[in-house]
C-alpha cells in the first residue's frame, strides 16, 4: 500500500484485465507504468534484489498527477473499478489503524479520489506511515508454487500457516514484498533444504544461523514451513536496525516460543576488523537509498555517490554466543559434545570470504579431532553452509574470492560443491526458475578463464555462484542427520545447463 499504484499490482480481476489489456487508455497506460515502477515485479518475483532504487515519493506525486489529466467523468467504467478497488485496499489499512472500522469511503467515487490526491496534504505518503505499521500476511507454499516445488509432501504433514512479516519503510525489498505477496528468498539450496525438512516431517531439534537476515524473508519462512514439525531456532544476524527491528517484530507478531527467532544487530566480519576495533568494533557500510537490504561493506550497489555511510556493531562468527538448544538432551545426538548449527546461510553482498575467516578458529571447525584441549563443555559444530548469493559483477576479485572460499571450507573437513549460476532471462525461462553449470573437481581455473574472458563484463552482473558445503555422513554420532539425505538438497537435470560462454582453446587460469 506504499502507493495507490502498488495496490493496483495486487488488484486482482479489478485491475489486472486493465493492466495487461493490449489496447490501454492514456490513463491506465499511465497506471501500467507506474506500476512496474512500484512494484517492481520482474526484478522482485525472480529471487534476485531490484535493478534500480523504487522512487516511492515521486510515484504517487505520479500518480497524483496523472489523474488530474483526466476528468473522472471521462473515465470508463473499468478504470473507475480499477480506480475504486486501489482506494478500498488502500483506505482500508489507514482506517484500521486509525480505528475509523474496515470501511471503503473511495468506493465507486474516482472523483473523490482526484480531489484527495489533488490536495494540499501528502496523503499518500501518510497512507503509506500508517500501511507499513500493518504486517504483510505470506503465504509459505505460495513461495515454493512460484519457483514450481510444490510437489505433494507426506500425508501427514501439517501445511504451514501464514506468515505475519513486519517491513520497512522506503526500502526496495519490502516493496517488493508487499507486492508480490512472497517473502524475498531466492536461494535455491535453502529453498530446497527446507522443502525436504518439510516434505519429509523431520523432528528433532535443528538450528539455522543466517548471516544478513534483513527483515527475515529467508528465516521467518523457514519458521513457518517447520515450526509445527522441529523444534526449530533461527539465528538472524543483521546490521541495520530498521531490518533487525522488523525481524524482532515479525517474531513476536506470529506468537512462535519464546527463543525460536533471535535477532543479534551486528555486521559479520573477520579476525583484523574485530582486532582493528578493540573494545568496541565497528564496520562502515555503504548503503543505497530504498536499498538497506544490499547495504555492503565492500562497494556501494548504487555507485559510490549515490550511497550514504553508517557505522554499525561488528563481531565475528566465532565470537556468537549459543544458548544451548533445549531439546538437545532430549534428541540424544551427538553425545552432548557439540552446540549444533545445522546449516549457516550467508548472503552479505561480497564479504563472505571475510565472514567464514572470522569464523576459522572455532565455529567451523570439524568435529574430529578434538581441539579443545581438553576442555569438557561443548563446542558449536556447523553441519553445513550455503553460500546461494555469491556475486561476480567485480569480475577477477569476486573469482578469487570464490577459490579462497572453497578452499577455506576444504581444510575445515567440509564436503564441498559449487556452480555458476544465471540469474537473466534463461533462468525465468527454466522448469524452477533457475539454471546452473555446475563447476567439475579441478575445472575452477577453466571456469574462472570463461568468466573473465569470454563473458562481456556487462553481462557479469546477471552471473553468480553458489558453493554448499556439507559434513560427512554419520559425523559426531548423528549430530547432522538434518543435513544428510534424504533431507539434503539437490538439482533437478532441468536444473542444469550453459551458464558461461565457452571456447576450446580457453586457457585456465590460476584462482
Amino acid at each position: 500500500i506504499l502507493a495507490v499504484a502498488t495496490q493496483v499490482a495486487r488488484a486482482g480481476e479489478a485491475g489486472e484485465d486493465l493492466l495487461l489489456s493490449p489496447r490501454p487508455t492514456s490513463l491506465t497506460a499511465e497506471l501500467r507504468a507506474l506500476v512496474r515502477r512500484v512494484a517492481s515485479s520482474a526484478a522482485a518475483s525472480d529471487g534476485r534484489r531490484p535493478a534500480g532504487r523504487l522512487l516511492l515519493p515521486s510515484a504517487s506525486a505520479a500518480l497524483a498527477a496523472a489523474l488530474r489529466r483526466h476528468r473522472p467523468s471521462a473515465l470508463t467504467r473499468g478504470e473507475r473499478r480499477l480506480l475504486s478497488r486501489a482506494l478500498s485496499l488502500t483506505s482500508t489499512a489507514l482506517l484500521r489503524r486509525s480505528g475509523a472500522g474496515a470501511g471503503a469511503p473511495f468506493e465507486g467515487r474516482p472523483g473523490a479520489l482526484l480531489r484527495l490526491l489533488g490536495g494540499p496534504w501528502p496523503v499518500v505518503e501518510l497512507m503509506a506511515v500508517g500501511a507499513a505499521r500493518e504486517p504483510v500476511v505470506v503465504h509459505p507454499l505460495r513461495l515454493l508454487a512460484y519457483y514450481r516445488l510444490d510437489q505433494d509432501a507426506l500425508a501427514d504433514v501439517p501445511r504451514p500457516r501464514p506468515l505475519q512479516m513486519r517491513l520497512l519503510q522506503e526500502d526496495g525489498v519490502s516493496l517488493a514484498i508487499t507486492a508480490t505477496g512472497l517473502p524475498f528468498c531466492g536461494g535455491p539450496l535453502w529453498l530446497r533444504w527446507v522443502t525436504r525438512l518439510w516434505r519429509g516431517a523431520f523432528r528433532g531439534p535443528l538450528r539455522t544461523l543466517e548471516g544478513g537476515a534483513e527483515a527475515g524473508s529467508c528465516s521467518l519462512w523457514a519458521a513457518a514451513m517447520l515450526g509445527d514439525l522441529a523444534d526449530l531456532r533461527v539465528i538472524g544476524v543483521e546490521p541495520m536496525p530498521a531490518a533487525a527491528g522488523a525481524l524482532r517484530q515479525s517474531a513476536k507478531a506470529n506468537g512462535w516460543p519464546r527463543g525460536t527467532v533471535e535477532v543479534v544487530e551486528a555486521a559479520l566480519v573477520n579476525r583484523s576488523v574485530r582486532v582493528a576495533g578493540r573494545g568496541n568494533p565497528t564496520v562502515t557500510l555503504s548503503v543505497a537509498p530504498g536499498r538497506s537490504a544490499e547495504a555492503s561493506a565492500i562497494h556501494c550497489v548504487a555507485g559510490d555517490r549515490a550511497c550514504s555511510i553508517v557505522h554499525v556493531p561488528a563481531l565475528t562468527l566465532d565470537e556468537l554466543t549459543l544458548a544451548p538448544h533445549p531439546a538437545k538432551a532430549a534428541d540424544g545426538r551427538g553425545s552432548g559434545r557439540f552446540e549444533v548449527i545445522h546449516c549457516l546461510k550467508l548472503n552479505v553482498m561480497g564479504f563472505e570470504l571475510d565472514v567464514l575467516q572470522g569464523g576459522a578458529d572455532k565455529l567451523l571447525l570439524p568435529p574430529e579431532p578434538d581441539h579443545r584441549g581438553g576442555s569438557t563443555s561443548p563446542r558449536p559444530l556447523v553441519c553445513s553452509v550455503i553460500l546461494d548469493e555469491l556475486k561476480l559483477d567485480r569480475g577477477p576479485e569476486d573469482v578469487r574470492r570464490l577459490g579462497a572460499i572453497i578452499r577455506l571450507l576444504q581444510s575445515r573437513g567440509f564436503l564441498v560443491e559449487a556452480f555458476v549460476r544465471d540469474h537473466g532471462e534463461a533462468a525465468r525461462r527454466a522448469p524452477h526458475r533457475l539454471l546452473l553449470e555446475r563447476i567439475q573437481v579441478g575445472e575452477l581455473g577453466q571456469v574462472a578463464s570463461r568468466a573473465l574472458h569470454l563473458l562481456p563484463v556487462a553481462a557479469r552482473g546477471s552471473k553468480g555462484f553458489v558453493v554448499a558445503a556439507w559434513r560427512n555422513v554419520g559425523v559426531a554420532g548423528g549430530a547432522c542427520r538434518a543435513t544428510e539425505p534424504p533431507f539434503r538438497p539437490a538439482f533437478a537435470p532441468g536444473d542444469f545447463g550453459q551458464v558461461l560462454p565457452w571456447a576450446a582453446a580457453t586457457a585456465a587460469l590460476p584462482v
